[in-house]
């Protein structure tokens, strides 16, 4: 679902980059764009973590993911799990919310050996195990 706003922050990243004749525009963009990404993700980590209702509760939130096989929807992920395994202020602390539903899928996200053209796709799950262990 998010995809579509990475894709619009790289398109604009790389007509900035164009604009003030950046001579690799593209790595640019590139690096930008994961940084923008994960920015976001890290802000309503501890947006989400920092609000609370009129009795003092932080919301319930979970985000369901890793099925995504763009490299937009990749860097989505990439950011997510990042963000958690960086914890959360100077202590790191692991983030209560939001829920991780990370979404396993053979020839996607696991079993390596597994021919397809998301071949990559397995890393993800990797690092999601890495997310899951420091919890």
């Amino acid at each position: 679902m998010l995809a579509p706003f990475v894709t619009a922050s790289y398109n604009k990243h790389r007509k900035t980059a164009e604009e003030w004749n950046i001579p690799d525009a593209e790595g640019y963009a590139n690096s930008r764009t994961i940084k923008e990404c994960y920015d976001a993700f890290q802000s309503l980590e501890y947006e989400v973590n920092t609000l609370h209702t009129a009795n003092g509760q932080t919301p319930f939130v979970t985000f369901g993911f890793g099925l995504g096989t763009s490299w937009e929807s990749r860097l989505i992920q990439e950011s997510i799990l990042r963000n958690r395994i960086a914890g959360l202020g100077k202590n790191r602390k692991t983030a209560v919310f939001p829920k991780l539903v990370f979404a396993i899928r053979d020839g996607l996200n696991h079993k390596k050996a597994i021919r397809t053209t998301t071949s990559n796709s397995w890393r993800w799950s990797a690092q999601a195990s890495v997310c899951i262990r420091i919890s």
